[in-house]
């Protein structure tokens, strides 16, 4: 329970100073900080290709280093290729965002306590977060909501057949 308090402020403190020159997202990133009986790897949804270090918690996109919002414990899961790299279209991409800022402002007054915490999902500089029983919805709201906007059916099911696949 401390870790996981300790992870948890950790990244608002991280969040707090980071200051993000644009407003230009370059990558989703969902991270599992809840309980797990086995690794979970952490996705990173882009437009554009990204590569992943370990060290200082680096995400890189087409070359450019992207400081990352969450820190240990998960680092280890860069070093060792723990971690899938979804790339999808621009549009996509962009529905996609605009749907987590719309579902976690739905999310945030659920009435989850911390200690139900599955997910951290991070978009640019901002954190939203999961509970155990939104996971599963979350996904596929976000599924329907990409095919009701008409998104790239590849992209869509880009999405759709990793989260299946990963029993998510």
């Amino acid at each position: 329970m401390r870790i996981k308090f300790a992870l948890i402020i950790s990244i608002l403190l991280a969040n707090s100073f980071y200051d993000h020159k644009n407003n230009e997202v370059d990558f989703i990133e969902i991270v599992h900080i809840g309980w797990e009986d086995k690794p979970v790897k952490t996705v990173f949804i882009s437009d554009k290709k990204i590569t992943a270090e370990s060290a200082m918690n680096i995400v890189k996109i087409n070359g450019k280093k992207q400081p990352r919002q969450s820190q240990e414990p998960d680092s280890w899961k860069l070093s060792n290729g723990f971690w899938k790299s979804l790339i999808i279209d621009s549009r996509t991409f962009e529905m996609s965002i605009d749907f987590i800022k719309q579902y976690s402002s739905i999310a945030y007054k659920s009435k989850a306590s911390l200690n139900n915490i599955s997910n951290a999902i991070l978009v640019g500089h901002k954190i939203y977060y999961l509970s155990y029983s939104q996971r599963t919805s979350f996904i596929k709201q976000l599924i329907a909501f990409l095919e009701a906007k008409k998104c790239n059916s590849q992209s869509v099911d880009t999405i759709r057949v990793y989260f299946d696949r990963n029993q998510y």
